[in-house]
């Protein structure tokens, strides 16, 4: 005797029929899904179809190894289908190749499909979304602490083929207004970062939309997990502020001397005595970073800071202070390692920051008209600055030398404005702003002559450097 115990609705009334030769066998399992066999079924060993068949909305699955008779050819319908676009077929939880699976579609809800034979099949969206963050295995399973950035991942992918479905729009929610994650061609996920303020589990919810491309809208739920753990590095200063710095050039580079616009703050020391850099963000650790102030403003500070390391996407490194018993802990030699022959801040006067030790005394200059020095400029000249020695040592060697230039143009870059100059009048070269250009000049003892110009902008700040192999910038 045959049992069909579960099955119901347009499922074959086995009574009566030849249980060794059944002709168009159908079980159904109203609201979940059906099977119509398509070639004839041997149940002569009799039992129970619900102990080897399994139809849910989702998945239909038929033991053949209990029962051979049922390991043949049929359609299947899942009911009560919700998709937007064709979904995908699985065999044992992977998409179900044409040869095995074919005839696929999607219409009032339910989804059919033609099989050749029997093991398990589900019905699945056609596109897959998984979700991660850096406390995840997938994301190093590293530990964050509370400011410091987190980064979350969404990797969103064409079901079948496992390919990146690019061009998507993903967002991720922590509870309040959902941000945008920015796309990563490199490695093909979606990814945001951001801080937290207090430590604790942080639920987020993931939403890609890919539906342009005609694949399903997808959310994915996790959570990520904040430390309170504090690296504060040194209690006996108050305040610390974040300085991110970008990596223009998209290369390495190591014991570089970075500019930083120092925003002051109230805490601030006036003579910048109590500023510590650090290697690492605030609350991180990190090691000390040596430092020159070159000029304290009301507002800010023009400040030089040697990083250890500069990676190619950029870094963050920060600023403790805000201890009135601090004192100065500047160091010019250590800021400028043994590749600088020569640096002049040019609102001191005449003072080399290298170990090199080059200073001279100098005159202030004054912007103004043809032939005068712009802003903090100084003039260095035979009679005021320099012995007729260092003339000479400057005029043979300027071409064997990289020279660079940092100023900030004032609201006028039509007057004639000497930047920089080195040489006599043998050799040399000069640096001067004139009718919106920059100009860069040369001249030598064999009369060779000449300049290259770029377009510059009042108020603006600007890096100019010409290399020891070229004679101009």
């Amino acid at each position: 005797m045959i049992g069909k115990s579960g099955f119901g609705g347009d499922s074959t009334d086995l009574s009566g029929l030849d249980a060794s030769n059944i002709s168009g066998l159908v079980l159904h399992v109203p609201g979940s899904g059906r099977i119509s066999f398509s070639q004839n079924v041997n149940l002569s060993g009799g039992g129970d179809l619900a102990d080897v068949v399994s139809i849910t909305p989702s998945l239909i699955t038929v033991n053949s190894l209990l029962e051979p008779g049922l390991n043949r050819s049929a359609t299947l319908v899942f009911e009560n289908q919700s998709f937007d676009f064709l979904p995908v077929i699985l065999r044992d939880g992977v998409p179900c190749v044409s040869s095995v699976c074919s005839g696929i579609s999607y219409a009032g809800g339910n989804v059919t499909v033609d099989v050749t034979h029997f093991s398990s099949y589900a019905v699945a969206q056609n596109a897959q979304l998984a979700v991660w963050d850096d406390t995840d295995p997938e994301g190093g399973s590293l530990v964050r602490n509370i400011l410091q950035n987190v980064t979350f991942v969404a990797n969103y992918t064409n079901t079948t083929s496992g390919a990146v479905i690019s061009g998507a729009s993903c967002s991720i929610d922590f509870g309040g207004s959902p941000a945008a994650m920015s796309y990563q061609a490199g490695s093909g996920t979606y990814t945001y970062v951001r801080t937290f303020s207090l430590p604790g589990a942080y639920e987020y919810t993931v939403e890609c939309n890919g539906s342009g491309q005609g694949y399903e809208v997808l959310n994915a739920t996790d959570e990520v997990m904040i430390d309170s753990l504090n690296q504060w590095w040194n209690e006996s200063w108050s305040h610390c502020q974040n300085i991110e710095i970008e990596n223009v050039q998209g290369v390495d580079l190591s014991s570089y001397p970075m500019y930083v616009n120092l925003t002051r703050h109230g805490a601030m020391r006036s003579d910048l005595a109590d500023a510590r850099f650090l290697s690492r963000p605030c609350f991180q650790g990190g090691v000390l970073l040596d430092h020159e102030v070159e000029l304290v403003r009301s507002a800010a500070a023009d400040v030089w800071v040697e990083l250890s390391e500069l990676p190619a996407d950029g870094t963050v490194i920060s600023v403790y202070y805000g201890n009135a018993g601090a004192t100065s802990a500047e160091n010019g030699v250590g800021t400028w390692n043994a590749d600088f022959a020569i640096v002049y801040h040019m609102n001191a006067t005449g003072f080399d920051s290298t170990a090199n030790n080059r200073d001279r005394a100098a005159d202030v200059g004054t912007p103004g008209a043809d032939d005068t020095v712009l802003g903090y400029g100084r003039a260095f000249s035979g009679s005021n600055a320099w012995s007729m020695a260092d003339i000479a040592f400057w005029e043979a060697a300027f071409t064997s030398r990289t020279h660079e230039v940092v100023f900030t143009t004032s609201s006028d870059v039509v007057s004639r404005q000497l930047l920089w100059a080195e040489g006599g009048t043998s050799n040399g070269a000069d640096l001067y702003i004139y009718n919106n250009y920059l100009y860069a000049y040369y001249w030598t003892s064999s009369a060779l002559r000449g300049f290259v110009n770029t377009s510059i902008s009042a108020n603006t700040q600007y890096h100019s450097r010409r290399p020891s192999s070229t004679r101009v910038m």
